[in-house]
């Protein structure tokens, strides 16, 4: 792989091949001291803009079970997952080459768009022998990218054109905040076609390039920071200065966790998804008819099996809505059904909803 360029300052993930702009603020064990760490004020509407997240999310314990749920998930999925990634391999080399562009960097969006960066550059190289570096940058809701660290990563690799990577979408928050900072973060470069965001998967068609439209689970979704990461989610300090994150004790890295996904891109097995032709997810209809059901708020549900996933990794869910039928759901999401067991959360099964608006999972997380 490329040599990065290191800063001492910055985090070091665990996660081998990535560099991550965020400013390290020291050792932190997320279990003794959780008044470091945000609950939902960052929600509730306590707070806005950049100060909404002034404090990290709080991060869930070990769970043996669920893990050993998602290990076996990834190695049944492998091929999936492998020709999920190749096949937004080529829609993104097809479009850098369009735009005359030779040399690309991954930007991960943390954190999601950090596993999916890596996967991506893994089949680069698997495929067409060439090594692509990665860096990792925080984005949040209300407060935009982190630029202080977007212009780092801009002078670290000045010869390179910048392609923004996110795992997944929910309500387009990253694509979003990403053109409303277009014309700043573009400025003094030449960049056509700028900023380019592919995204694994993209029901709702919200970033340039996708791998699928179905929605459909990444087990990395699942991931706890402890695990896997090795350091926290993004916080705020100054925003005018780079944003921030924790370094987590060794003890609870998951090697176990993290060499079944980079296994995954040695595959020699891909099996690329086919899309929803035609069938562009409507999110507030969506909701408009998830909560014409429940008799609750559109603005209580996040929608999407892997912002299902999250909601169980970092908030308090209060209903399971599942898209497909409860044999598909054991077949398909075990781990789901396992969250939603362990959590007390009433579900319900709606697959001829979830059939008609290409959905297999949302959540009341108020």
């Amino acid at each position: 792989m490329l040599k990065h360029n290191t800063h001492n300052k910055y985090i070091r993930s665990v996660l081998p091949g990535v560099q991550v702009y965020l400013k390290n603020e020291g050792l932190c064990n997320p279990f003794e001291k959780s008044v470091l760490f945000r609950g939902e004020e960052a929600f509730n509407g306590s707070f806005k803009g950049w100060q909404r997240w002034q404090k990290p999310s709080p991060e869930p314990h070990t769970d043996q079970e669920l893990n050993r749920l998602i290990i076996e998930s990834m190695q049944k999925n492998a091929a999936d997952i492998c020709g999920l990634h190749d096949k937004l391999v080529n829609k993104l080399l097809v479009k850098v080459n369009i735009l005359g562009k030779s040399k690309i960097v991954l930007v991960g969006i943390l954190r999601a768009g950090l596993f999916a960066s890596l996967g991506l550059a893994r089949r680069i190289a698997y495929l067409r022998g060439e090594d692509v570096p990665v860096a990792a940058i925080g984005l949040f809701h209300e407060a935009g990218i982190d630029r202080q660290a977007f212009a780092q990563i801009c002078m670290d690799y000045s010869d390179y054109y910048p392609v923004f990577i996110d795992g997944w979408t929910g309500r387009g928050v990253v694509a979003a905040e990403l053109r409303k900072a277009c014309s700043e973060l573009n400025e003094g470069s030449d960049w056509p076609g700028f900023p380019l965001l592919a995204t694994l998967v993209d029901p709702g068609h919200y970033g340039d390039l996708w791998g699928t439209d179905k929605d459909m689970l990444l087990e990395c979704a699942h991931f706890s920071a402890p695990e896997v990461l090795g350091f926290s989610r993004a916080f705020i300090k100054d925003p005018e200065k780079m944003w921030n994150a924790y370094t987590y004790p060794n003890e609870y890295c998951n090697y176990d966790l993290i060499n079944a996904w980079l296994n995954i891109f040695n595959s020699e097995i891909s099996t690329p998804p086919e899309d929803k032709k035609n069938k562009v997810q409507d999110l507030s209809e969506v909701l408009k008819e998830i909560s014409e059901i429940t008799g609750t708020q559109t603005g209580q549900w996040k929608v999407n099996i892997n912002e299902v996933a999250r909601t169980f990794v970092n908030r308090e869910p209060k209903q399971l809505i599942l898209g497909i039928t409860r044999p598909e759901t054991e077949c398909l999401l075990p781990s789901i059904l396992y969250l939603a067991d362990k959590s007390k959360v009433p579900v319900k099964f709606l697959p001829q909803l979830g059939k008609k608006h290409n959905f297999l999972a949302a959540v009341r997380v108020k």
